[in-house]
């Protein structure tokens, strides 16, 4: 998988191409935010830096300084129905894939260094279905519709260490999700219109739900928490999460709907 998913898209001829015709803006644009303008001050610079280093280095070895994947990077464009994000990547950027229709499976490479996804990253991926971010432990954060209106999405792993998040409103396939046990909180409109959730495991960490964070989840029937009843009583929930007080609240050995105890 090595660096070829960048490799093939990322277009480093057309960076040789823009430094030979003198295309500063063009090499500034493709490369930026690539890890080798870290210390660099001027377009010229990053030119002169990078000219150098397409001389001296192989492509796998220049890819493995990108350190993010740039805002609206391969927004709209025909991308492979499975997607490998390199290890070296630390930053999924704003709407970098939005509107990639034709993406089905999102995986990361084992040891990946993705610290956050950031808004829209993912946004109207219709043909989106699974998500694995298993292999991504240093990811604390899914930022606001990150993953909205991604209808098909049917899978999704979410990171061990993840703390809080939102983003997967409108994913109208999804019908089951179970939190890692460190989630703090689930931001507002984390669920909205998931009009397919059925069930939902939450660990005793968490301790806010946001605004409509399961507003128009109609189909919710169980949530499984992970703690006691009094630490559920604790959480703050936000208003217009009627979805979620209405389902069944399975603790050890009790079960409420609402106040009221299922016997």
């Amino acid at each position: 998988m090595k660096s070829w998913f960048l490799r093939k898209f990322l277009r480093l001829k057309d960076v040789r191409d823009a430094i030979a015709c003198g295309d500063i803006d063009c090499v500034y644009e493709i490369l930026h935010n690539s890890g080798v303008d870290k210390m660099l001050t001027t377009p010229n610079r990053i030119a002169e830096v990078t000219k150098y280093l397409l001389e001296t280095m192989s492509l796998d070895e220049l890819l493995s300084k990108v350190t993010k994947i740039a805002d609206w990077m391969f927004d709209c464009m025909e991308l492979p129905k499975e997607v490998v994000i390199p290890k070296n990547i630390t930053e999924i950027g704003v709407g970098c894939f939005s509107y990639c229709k034709s993406i089905e499976k999102v995986f990361f490479e084992s040891g990946s260094q993705v610290e956050r996804i950031d808004n829209w990253a993912f946004e109207v991926c219709e043909d989106l279905k699974v998500v694995d971010l298993g292999n991504c432990h240093k990811m604390l954060e899914i930022n606001a519709d990150a993953f909205k209106n991604c209808t098909n999405l049917t899978d999704i792993i979410l990171p061990p260490n993840l703390e809080w998040f939102t983003g997967f409103d409108h994913c109208t396939n999804l019908t089951n999700i179970v939190l890692p046990s460190k989630v703090k909180a689930i931001k507002s409109g984390a669920f909205w219109s998931c009009t397919a959730l059925k069930s939902i495991t939450i660990p005793a960490s968490v301790k806010t739900i946001g605004h409509a964070a399961f507003c128009n989840c109609a189909s919710l029937k169980d949530v499984y928490y992970d703690g006691s009843k009094e630490q559920w009583e604790k959480i703050h929930i936000g208003e217009k999460n009627n979805s979620l007080l209405g389902a069944v609240l399975h603790f050890e050995n009790e079960n409420w709907v609402g106040d009221e105890r299922c016997v």
